[in-house]
């Protein structure tokens, strides 16, 4: 699966001890797949940069879950469900009718 998580994504992040935790992604992912994290662990939040993509659960290591590498293999691919591009898209957002607003 591809290891280029966009900042805002939430992830799995994999620990020697614990085992999973959820994590932030806070910088976009390199294309090898290594981004900054923000890690929720039970003491609370530890800012992790430069952690590395694993498509298999490795201790240090961040993956996508479970569900979101399922979706990734359905027909269709990984759609996002963002209404608003990405500001760096090219694309411009789309318009609210002004009786909407």
């Amino acid at each position: 699966m591809n290891p280029q998580a966009t900042a805002g994504r939430v992830v799995h992040f994999h620990t020697k001890h614990d085992g999973v935790r959820a994590a932030i992604v806070n910088t976009d992912a390199t294309p090898e797949g290594e981004a900054e994290l923000t890690v929720f662990f039970a003491s609370g939040p530890s800012v992790s940069p430069g952690v590395l993509y694993a498509e298999e659960p490795t201790a240090g290591c961040w993956s996508w879950m479970p569900y979101q590498r399922e979706k990734a293999e359905r027909a269709g691919g990984n759609q996002s469900e963002s209404a608003e591009p990405r500001p760096d898209s090219g694309k411009t957002p789309k318009s609210t009718p002004s009786s909407e607003k």
